[in-house]
């Protein structure tokens, strides 16, 4: 039986951030310099990845706390309230990125948003070799996107801002 679970970065981000990336770009009018292109993507993936995946989330974990628990290993507990609001508040600072697009804003969004996923990851690492957690969602496409999201988000900005400190000097 297919855990529908397992396909959770692909649909709510990889999919969205590249097929909305690719339209954007081709579509788009203005100049497709290197750092316009970098800057799509990035803003695919703050919007998609950190703002979908964040309102998927906290839709999952609050309204099927239960089976969210069984998924990852653990029984049902109120820290799951907690954990959707946390993604509440990742979700909502990926979408408010597409409104705000200050790099010091995106900066942020992308540092609180690695922070939180790459400190859940070492928590399932954790869970796996000391508790044996091998559940679905302990080990398995939510540790993946724990760690690929942050890396892909602060390698596509670390780009983004050499490719707009290059086309400043060269203007």
């Amino acid at each position: 039986m297919l855990n529908i679970h397992a396909l959770f970065p692909l649909v709510t981000w990889i999919l969205p951030i590249v097929v909305g990336a690719l339209v954007h770009n081709a579509v788009s009018k203005q100049p497709k310099t290197r750092e316009r292109k970098l800057r799509i993507w990035l803003l695919w993936f703050l919007g998609a990845g950190v703002g979908l995946g964040g309102l998927v989330g906290f839709l999952e974990h609050w309204l099927l706390p239960d089976q969210m628990a069984q998924l990852i290993g653990f029984a049902p507990s109120f820290f799951q309230y907690e954990v959707a609001v946390a993604n509440l508040v990742s979700g909502t600072l990926g979408f408010m990125s597409l409104f705000i697009r200050r790099r010091h804003f995106w900066l942020a969004t992308i540092v609180a948003n690695s922070v939180w996923y790459l400190g859940d990851a070492a928590g399932h690492i954790y869970q796996y070799v000391a508790k044996g957690n091998d559940a679905p969602g302990n080990i398995g496409g939510p540790f993946i996107s724990d760690i690929l999201q942050p890396l892909i988000l602060i390698l596509l900005y670390v780009a983004w801002r050499k490719a707009t400190s290059a086309e400043e000097v060269a203007a």
